[in-house]
């Protein structure tokens, strides 16, 4: 496991992450409901509690629920990473 805040660790990432903890889907290829852990201008990483089998560069469907419920917006991208942990599989997405 590659520890993202050792001193030295060079950070690649395009844009700031904000922490936003919601509902979300990954509704294709498959189904796998979990929650955001942060957001930036260009990826979601989201954090499922079972392993979804999906590889880095695969092009996956996120569903997001607006707060009243009345609408859901599904946003697209490919898979950058995918972090095993003791409680919960993390997915790092890359938005289009």
């Amino acid at each position: 496991m590659v520890d993202r805040t050792a001193v030295g660790f060079l950070n690649t990432r395009r844009a700031n992450r904000v922490a936003w903890e919601r509902p979300v889907s990954i509704v294709a290829p498959v189904l796998a409901s979990g929650r955001s852990i942060n957001v930036s201008a260009t990826g979601i990483l989201v954090s499922v509690p079972q392993d979804p089998f999906l590889e880095v560069g695969v092009r996956v469907a996120v569903a997001i629920p607006h707060m009243d419920g009345h609408a859901t917006l599904t946003l697209r991208g490919n898979v950058v990473r995918v972090e095993h942990h003791a409680d919960d599989v993390r997915v790092a997405i890359n938005l289009e």
